[in-house]
């Protein structure tokens, strides 16, 4: 651990599959670094325009992406080829798109309760220092988006007592996007309850990787809606 975060504070990668919008590149040492992939960066960029400062949500995005027939490479643990809103706001978070490298940003803890269970718990403070890669987000568009997730990150009013408990919550998992199913209740002159996935099913778009022509159509579509 001293050691990844000696060369975190060198800017270096620190390891792991390359985050979308980059590869990994080896030097003559074997050592690996992170060089800009030209067309998942082209989207990089356009997704955070459009959610810092054309108002579109992690579930918009996600939903026009796969419109607009965009996947990308399954990586690491990854699952889906198609856009998430779980994976954008991911992106959105991760600072190494401003040329920052980022050390502790999840630790493994232990799960209360249980022995010998382990998960990983994303922290709020964590230590940032300059990278040695190119910069894909410029630092306003960057600091704009981090504002916007603050404002959009209020979680779920917990149930008052005595009301009534939506048991397969946080179970069901839709077999589309990958979130989680949740409840949810509407009062009128009637108590009605309705179970929805977080996001929409994406809309059935050819499943080829992103290529120049669909990032320049992706582009120009955005340019259209800024």
């Amino acid at each position: 651990m001293a050691g990844r975060e000696q060369k975190a504070r060198e800017g270096k990668w620190n390891g792991g599959q390359a985050p979308f919008g980059y590869r990994l590149v080896k030097d003559e040492k074997g050592k690996g670094h992170l060089q800009v992939d030209e067309d998942e960066a082209e989207i990089v960029r356009i997704i955070f325009r459009e959610y810092a400062r054309n108002g579109k949500g992690v579930m918009a995005l996600a939903a026009w992406l796969n419109s607009q027939g965009c996947r990308k490479e399954v990586r690491g643990n990854g699952k889906y080829e198609h856009f998430v809103p779980g994976f954008l706001k991911n992106m959105l978070r991760n600072p190494v798109y401003a040329g920052k490298i980022a050390f502790g940003r999840r630790r493994t803890t232990p799960v209360k309760g249980k022995r010998n269970e382990y998960h990983v718990v994303r922290q709020s403070d964590y230590d940032v220092y300059d990278g040695e890669h190119e910069v894909i987000i410029d630092e306003e568009t960057w600091e704009a988006a981090q504002e916007r997730l603050a404002e959009d990150s209020r979680p779920f009013p917990e149930a008052k007592p005595g009301e009534h408990v939506h048991l397969l919550t946080g179970m069901l998992v839709c077999p589309v996007c990958g979130w989680n199913v949740i409840a949810n209740v509407s009062r009128g002159k009637k108590k009605r309850t309705v179970r929805a996935a977080r996001t929409r099913s994406p809309t059935p778009a050819s499943t080829a990787r992103s290529s120049s022509g669909r990032v320049a159509r992706l582009r120009a579509s955005s340019s259209r809606n800024t």
